[in-house]
């Protein structure tokens, strides 16, 4: 499995050698239709070899710039590892292959960009959070996305409660000791603790006092950080790291139980349910936002309204249909968008146009099914004023 992040995305974009040649595909770890993956890609190599002939190259020069995808087929050993989908982007400066754990549709394109609206799902706020697996004697934060999870290093998080709060140099039993000999020099009553109340008052205190640190740590990470986080612990310890919790983005799901010793597999299985409902809801409030602004001027579902508003930075949020292809030209002098039946040397897929440009100015968005858009068309944006 290979790993498509935003810096890929910034890569394949930045290239403006053309053709520009663009080929998905799904693949298939396992079951009779493995067999099959090698030849189809062959039938899809074909067909770009075809669309380069026909407008931007000739025979020989066609067949010399697929070369790479040519191996890359006939290589048994690529074939050995791959997931839900493959994409593979070839172009005079540039030759890439992504193996995904995302099912990608069919598609051979040559035109003047790479076609990556198909990935966007791997991207921004489709998949990204944060886990905190927090007990008394472990601690870890972890980066994961619809792939996996990693753990990430964090300079001063506590090791656990015992580390955290020093108690090989400071024993609860000497503090007590050292309270009662004051009080008696003073010829004050010293405070003694009764029953079972007053030890779990100051446990849960210790335990405070400890995801306190936690949270200090942990901040100069999430500062920046805005994917949302989720936790992982025993039920009594979750409610207190959430009254010291300084992150805006913590989420209200959580794992309850005792995960000291899982796998990041095992967390990964378990918390990937609840990212998938939370971001489930996140669109769902979105698409509900967009149809709640139609007719006032702060949403539209027009590209000839929502590219401009995309390259000037305007565009809040944006859905986009993941396998539409909507051709057409943007003039970067007027500020218009023209759309067009058929691509031709020189379009562009507005659809990626105005996802791109809505990601490098921080926006959300969505490339979804087409059953799954908010609007009348194959993009719907809110805009940000």
């Amino acid at each position: 499995m290979d790993t498509f992040t935003t810096n890929d995305l910034w890569s394949l974009t930045g290239s403006r050698a053309a053709p520009c040649i663009s080929i998905h595909m799904p693949t298939h770890p396992a079951g009779p239709e493995r067999q099959q993956d090698s030849l189809r890609l062959k039938s899809l190599l074909q067909r770009a070899e075809e669309q380069l002939e026909e407008k931007w190259l000739r025979g020989a020069s066609a067949h010399k710039i697929l070369e790479p995808v040519r191996e890359l087929a006939a290589d048994p050993h690529f074939w050995e590892q791959r997931g839900a989908g493959l994409a593979i982007f070839v172009s005079p400066d540039t030759f890439a292959r992504y193996r995904v754990p995302l099912r990608l549709d069919e598609l051979s394109i040559v035109n003047a960009r790479f076609q990556i609206k198909p990935l966007l799902a791997l991207l921004n706020a489709q998949d990204r959070y944060w886990l905190l697996t927090l007990s008394q004697n472990k601690v870890a934060l972890w980066e994961g996305n619809r792939e996996g999870l990693r753990q990430t290093p964090v300079k001063g998080l506590p090791e656990s409660k015992k580390q955290a709060l020093n108690y090989e140099n400071t024993q609860r039993a000497s503090q007590i000791h050292s309270a009662t000999n004051s009080a008696m020099g003073s010829g004050k009553q010293a405070a003694v603790f009764h029953g079972q109340g007053g030890a779990a008052e100051t446990a849960k205190e210790e335990i405070e006092q400890y995801f306190r640190l936690v949270d200090a740590a942990l901040k100069p990470v999430l500062r920046n950080a805005g994917d949302p986080l989720f936790l992982a612990g025993v039920d009594y310890v979750l409610p207190i790291y959430r009254k010291v919790n300084h992150y805006p983005q913590l989420v209200t799901h959580e794992l309850v139980g005792n995960h000291d010793h899982w796998t990041s597999h095992q967390l990964h299985e378990k918390v990937w349910p609840l990212v998938q409902a939370h971001y489930d809801r996140s669109r769902h409030e979105a698409a509900a936002r967009f149809r709640s602004l139609v007719g006032t001027g702060k949403a539209s579902d027009d590209l000839r309204a929502i590219v401009p508003a995309a390259v000037q930075g305007k565009v809040e949020t944006l859905f986009v249909d993941r396998r539409a292809h909507v051709w057409g030209v943007y003039d970067e002098q007027t500020g218009t968008a023209a759309l067009h039946d058929e691509t031709f040397p020189g379009a562009d897929d507005l659809l990626d146009v105005a996802a791109l440009n809505t990601l490098k100015c921080r926006g959300s968005v969505y490339a979804v099914l087409s059953g799954d858009l908010p609007g009348t068309t194959a993009a719907a944006a809110v805009f940000r004023y």
